[in-house]
């Protein structure tokens, strides 16, 4: 059985030249994944919308309507949840007497303060 031969020293130059090397095997390993995810990436279909204008507008205006509709059923939502959940609740029902009388808009009120001379400027007291 032969022996096996005792390996030399490299030198500084040759281990230089084997660094470089392997970091330019691994660079052209991530490039080649990177090009792999942006080819991925230009296939995808947000990407292929934004080539087409009337797609980009499109879609734009599907994404107003699914914004309008939520916001419509969550208000929706929210309001049936108070009335049925918190109906009870004085301070609620408080808050909501308040906010009627403040709205509340009698033509007559208005009429008889313009014959009494207190004026149509008058700020009613809300508190």
């Amino acid at each position: 059985m032969p022996m096996p031969r005792p390996r030399t020293p490299l030198s500084s130059t040759e281990r230089s030249l084997r660094a470089i090397e392997l970091h330019t095997r691994e660079s052209r390993d991530e490039v080649g994944k990177l090009s792999m995810l942006a080819e991925e990436i230009r296939q995808h279909e947000l990407m292929k919308q934004g080539r087409s204008r009337m797609r980009a507008f499109l879609y734009q205006i599907m994404l107003g309507i699914a914004f309008a509709v939520g916001t419509v059923f969550g208000l929706v939502l929210l309001s049936w949840v108070t009335l049925h959940y918190f109906q009870d609740s004085q301070m609620l029902r408080d808050i909501i007497e308040r906010q009627l009388d403040i709205r509340n808009f009698n033509i007559e009120r208005f009429r008889e303060e313009a014959k009494e001379g207190s004026g149509f400027g008058r700020i009613p007291d809300l508190f």
